[in-house]
């Protein structure tokens, strides 16, 4: 794909060649706390790694490691109590062509504490040419 391809404001683009392009997410889904599969594209399966840790495997692989991984979390918790705060990371080294893994930590201790969260929500956005 050439430069003036990615910026060409004349030519239509048909569904079958939208998803090559690199603003177009090639994977996402969403996955219950103890690890199900809830709904996803590009996602052959979600492995529960342990307490608030999930990986998730991608079907069509990246071309590299330089894709971006958006992730988000449904809290447990429905109140908005300082005990109820949790976040979502995407662990360092767990980013490959195939896979990435997101953790999930509970603030309400003195230190951070593994939580699985409701639902784990991601989009992943990059190349695979």
């Amino acid at each position: 794909m050439c430069s003036s391809d990615l910026t060409d404001v004349v030519r239509a683009v048909v569904p079958g060649r939208l998803q090559f392009h690199p603003a177009a997410a090639k994977c996402w889904g969403k996955a219950a706390g103890a690890g199900t599969l809830t709904v996803s594209y590009n996602t052959t399966s979600v492995t529960d790694t342990g307490v608030g840790a999930l990986t998730v495997n991608i079907a069509t692989d990246f071309y590299n490691e330089n894709y971006s991984v958006v992730a988000q979390i449904e809290r447990v918790a429905m109140s908005l109590l300082v005990a109820d705060v949790e976040e979502c990371t995407i662990r360092r080294g767990t980013v490959l062509l195939d896979s990435f893994r997101i953790d999930c930590y509970d603030h309400t201790a003195t230190t951070m504490v593994v939580q699985d969260p409701q639902s784990y929500f991601w989009s992943c956005f990059g190349s695979w040419l």
